[in-house]
């Protein structure tokens, strides 16, 4: 069986490695199985300029080099990725393109959380739902908390003060000794101030002083 029908029966593989035959056509019919490793760096260096243009992130490069890999593996043959050629070729595009290309999403702005506690809080849609994930997003901004943090607050564990709250969190992915840590947030004077919208979720939900998670599953209603 030649090289083209062993990769035509290899339904694993991704259509990646099929764009690696069509360079090798192009080039003077080079061979793709098994590839030298010169011509895969080279084709990672094309594939490069491609993701370049398009705004393409690193993973299209690893995603090609893995699909090399994976056919060369299944062939039998030696594996040609980890030649320091095509190695140099993957570190020059990780190097050169970003993890989210000129497509990354910009980071969460205070005016947008404003923004949207405003929306929830308004009148017409002034519910308990609305106020706790309203609180939700401005406890996550405010201390720099997960979504799995922010659901291990309990409402006792919470501590109000003149000019910020305390949060108890008896564990957290960063506390390496398990002594428990606090996360302080201070008090501001606007709508959205974290500490003001949790006092006031505490007090309608009547879980002040009690020991139950502030935060629950928005996918029900409260």
């Amino acid at each position: 069986m030649d090289s083209l029908n062993l990769l035509t029966d290899l339904a694993d593989l991704d259509d990646l490695m099929f764009s690696l035959v069509g360079w090798c056509a192009q080039q003077n019919k080079l061979s793709f199985l098994p590839a030298d490793p010169m011509h895969v760096a080279m084709f990672l260096s094309n594939s490069l300029c491609f993701a370049l243009s398009r705004g393409l992130t690193y993973f299209t490069i690893k995603a090609a080099s893995a699909a090399i890999f994976t056919a060369h593996n299944t062939a039998g043959l030696d594996d040609v990725t980890s030649h320091s050629f095509v190695q140099a070729a993957r570190s020059c595009a990780q190097r050169s393109l970003s993890s989210g290309g000129q497509f990354r999403k910009a980071p969460l702005s205070l005016d947008l959380c404003k923004i949207t506690v405003s929306f929830l809080l308004q009148p017409s849609q002034s519910t308990l739902r609305n106020l706790r994930i309203a609180t939700f997003i401005m406890v996550c901004f405010s201390g720099f908390l997960r979504y799995d943090c922010a659901c291990q607050i309990f409402a006792d564990e919470v501590r109000f003060y003149s000019s910020h709250m305390e949060i108890f969190f008896a564990k957290r992915k960063n506390d390496q000794l398990r002594s428990g840590s606090v996360v302080c947030i201070a008090r501001g004077k606007s709508l959205s101030c974290p500490v003001s919208l949790s006092k006031s979720l505490l007090v309608k939900a009547g879980s002040l002083g009690k020991h139950v998670p502030i935060f629950r599953s928005f996918k029900k209603s409260f």
